[in-house]
């Protein structure tokens, strides 16, 4: 099972987080990987998604300069975002296909 320890705070894209999690974690099941819970570390520090026109979603920290519900700052969440670095190719493809899946459902990006 998959949970969104950061959805009481956003949730606004929790659904979108959840499919997310869940697609990561068939692919750690196959590859024998921790994307899932690299992801699943980012979300709880506080990051959202956000629509992108170039790649589907990004990936936005919440910088509050509190480490309660988001990031000390931009360094903190850059130092920590680290462990995703492995995994930029196919967290790109995830936010593309995650956009695909939801074009019915998107409003307009800014």
């Amino acid at each position: 099972m998959v949970t969104d320890f950061y959805a009481e705070h956003s949730p606004e894209d929790s659904r979108l987080w959840l499919w997310l999690l869940s697609v990561a974690w068939h692919v750690d099941r196959r590859q024998r990987t921790d994307l899932m819970q690299r992801l699943a570390y980012i979300r709880g520090g506080g990051t959202v998604l956000l629509p992108d026109r170039r790649h589907g979603y990004i990936m936005r920290p919440i910088l509050t300069g509190l480490e309660r519900h988001g990031w000390n700052g931009m360094e903190h969440y850059r130092k920590e975002a680290a462990c995703l670095l492995p995994f930029t190719k196919g967290i790109c493809n995830l936010l593309h296909l995650l956009a695909v899946q939801e074009r019915g459902k998107r409003v307009e990006v800014a």
